[in-house]
């Protein structure tokens, strides 16, 4: 009898789970700012209780999304679409909490979520950018940055489903990384950077607290039966997305359409062949920067004599201080132009570039930074930043205290 009545109550979670999203939608719509001056629009950020805000929203319905049913998705998706459809946000509060919310669509059902969401976006991308006078602007409307911030968000999911939204993507990005107005080529920058992320990286193909799908007829499997059960750490069931051959010829094609000419142009600009402005420079750094970081866990170290700087007794030349255990590898196919290892290549021409800016007595420190970034993330950047693992360790360590089962103890924690 009791355990009838639970399952009548749980007719009713479809009701909550919209009415949620309906008051998350209110949050949205009361939570936009509003800019003055393009001064404001460009320093805005957020504050710290917006902050907890997004990671409490973005959170909380990650949660219930990863745990409902097929049916109950399916009606959130639509819900979500269709308050989506058509907005025009500003992307440095509400706009983030709504991409949070398709980010965290995406994450649990990656193929039903990249179509209802990208291929509009991208069309509409698209339609967009046939404005020259969008892509001279200074400042774009919250139409364009808000499409490319959801984009950055959606692409941030097992690589597999996103191999189908590869060339609309593409061209997407071919139409944007150009663009006059920072905050667009920025947007754009970080599309770049998520997709070659997730493309090459080996990720979990579901986050459930039970490992049964959904399919079980519920004679066999009553999922009330096994609510807030423990999950075994020698049996989880986990199910992993590998990248494949699509995916490296996917990686391939990415980095070699938008990294080559960055460094032919960069290479012209410091042998004086060429004549940048200041924010062009920063532009074509900033996107050099975007692809060492993205493509970082599938970009091996080159094989050179080490420099010989002090003796040691350690010789470091005889150890691999660096394990890669994935066989992908993403090499640049322009023959004696540029060196195939995209950590050469890259390094070898923003060195000629620095030595340029320095000679020339330039004062332009962003360009510099950015060449200092590069280094760093040539020298250090193999797939996952210190400050990324510490966020992620943190969030670990806060979970399990919050789900841990202290009256039962000896890890019997949910899955």
């Amino acid at each position: 009898q009791i355990e009838q009545e639970v399952c009548l109550q749980t007719a009713g979670f479809e009701d909550f789970v919209l009415q949620f999203m309906d008051r998350c939608f209110s949050l949205i719509d009361n939570s936009q700012l509003e800019q003055i001056t393009s001064q404001d629009r460009e320093q805005e950020k957020m504050n710290r209780e917006e902050t907890m805000l997004e990671m409490g929203l973005s959170s909380t319905f990650s949660a219930i999304l990863t745990q409902a049913h097929p049916q109950l998705y399916q009606a959130a998706l639509r819900r979500l679409k269709t308050f989506i459809n058509g907005k025009m946000i500003e992307i440095h509060v509400a706009g983030k909490f709504a991409a949070n919310m398709c980010r965290s669509a995406v994450k649990v059902n990656p193929e039903e979520a990249l179509k209802a969401f990208v291929p509009s976006v991208c069309r509409l991308l698209l339609t967009l950018m046939e404005n020259k006078d969008l892509q001279d602007a200074q400042h774009l409307d919250d139409e364009v940055l808000f499409n490319l911030l959801l984009l950055s968000e959606l692409v941030r999911c097992p690589g597999t489903p996103l191999l189908a939204y590869i060339e609309q993507i593409q061209d997407v990005l071919k139409a944007t990384v150009k663009l006059k107005c920072r905050e667009g080529y920025r947007l754009a920058g970080t599309v770049l950077r998520y997709l070659l992320k997730y493309l090459s990286s080996v990720v979990p193909q579901e986050y459930r607290s039970i490992n049964t799908t959904w399919d079980r007829p519920l004679q066999e499997f009553l999922p009330t039966q096994h609510w807030g059960s423990a999950g075994d750490i020698h049996n989880l069931g986990l199910k992993w997305v590998q990248p494949g051959a699509e995916e490296a010829e996917a990686l391939h094609s990415l980095v070699n359409t938008f990294l080559i000419p960055e460094l032919r142009l960069l290479r012209k600009v410091s042998k004086g062949e060429a004549s940048l402005t200041r924010e062009e420079l920063h532009q074509s750094l900033s996107l050099v920067l975007d692809v060492v970081l993205g493509a970082g866990g599938i970009l091996p170290h080159w094989e050179e004599e080490p420099i010989k700087v002090i003796d040691m007794l350690v010789k470091k030349d005889r150890q691999k201080f660096i394990v890669r255990s994935s066989p992908l590898v993403v090499k640049l196919d322009c023959g004696e132009e540029f060196p195939s290892n995209v950590r050469l290549a890259a390094s070898e021409v923003v060195l000629e570039l620095v030595d340029t800016l320095l000679a020339q007595g330039s004062d332009d420190t962003k360009a510099l930074c950015h060449a200092v970034n590069i280094y760093n993330g040539v020298m250090f950047f193999h797939g996952i930043s210190k400050e990324d693992f510490d966020a992620r360790w943190k969030s670990f360590q806060f979970i399990k205290d919050a789900l841990a089962n202290k009256l039962h103890r000896n890890k019997q924690h949910i899955r």
